[in-house]
């Protein structure tokens, strides 16, 4: 009888780890990282060149990109006082373009207490649009002074709002008979030199 031949798939045992079929690749770009790369990549994602989603990186890679970034925010020592406030706010206040926003913020008065700068303003007005660059005006603030946990609140101040209204009201000029009046009070003589001489206002 004829020798039969059988075909055998060769087995995995005896063949070199090489050759050892190997799962699918995923696909993945995550690329290590040197120091100067990761420097480069921290001061991106810091001045809003870069963001992190659409940066490839190994788990430690990344890991290692926020302890440089903690790092980094902790050397950064706090500027948080009512001067600088004062002065960054300004600052912002003048790169506005309405008009109604840059005067709501140059007419605000400034309050810091602690990490509370407290904003006073005397119209309605004035806190809906100060309040509309308070997102803004904050970010600036806390990337400006160092100091992530500085909070901002909008007051409408009433002893603020009676100061604007009297300072908004127009001053009527002046009759005669106001005049006579305001002299009569610093001199009560004048009444008696009216009546002796019979003087008539001419308005």
């Amino acid at each position: 009888m004829p020798n039969a031949t059988v075909n055998r798939e060769p087995s995995t045992v005896d063949r070199p780890p090489s050759a050892v079929d190997r799962p699918p690749s995923t696909g993945s770009n995550a690329q290590p990282l040197s120091s100067d790369v990761l420097a480069d990549i921290s001061q991106g994602l810091r001045q809003g060149r870069m963001k992190a989603e659409a940066i490839p990186m190994r788990l430690d890679a990344f890991d290692q990109l926020v302890e440089e970034e903690e790092i980094h925010r902790a050397s950064l020592e706090s500027r948080l006082s009512i001067e600088n406030v004062r002065t960054e706010w300004q600052a912002y206040a003048a790169l506005l373009n309405s008009n109604l926003s840059r005067m709501a913020l140059t007419n605000a008065e400034l309050r810091l207490e602690g990490k509370l700068l407290t904003v006073l303003v005397g119209t309605t007005i004035e806190q809906n649009n100060v309040k509309a660059e308070v997102a803004r005006v904050l970010e600036t603030l806390r990337r400006r002074l160092h100091d992530m946990a500085l909070k901002i609140e909008v007051v409408l101040d009433d002893k603020k709002s009676a100061e604007q209204a009297q300072a908004a009201r127009t001053v009527r000029p002046l009759t005669t008979k106001d005049k006579l009046d305001k002299m009569k009070e610093v001199n009560p003589l004048v009444e008696d030199l009216i009546k002796k001489f019979d003087l008539k206002l001419n308005d």
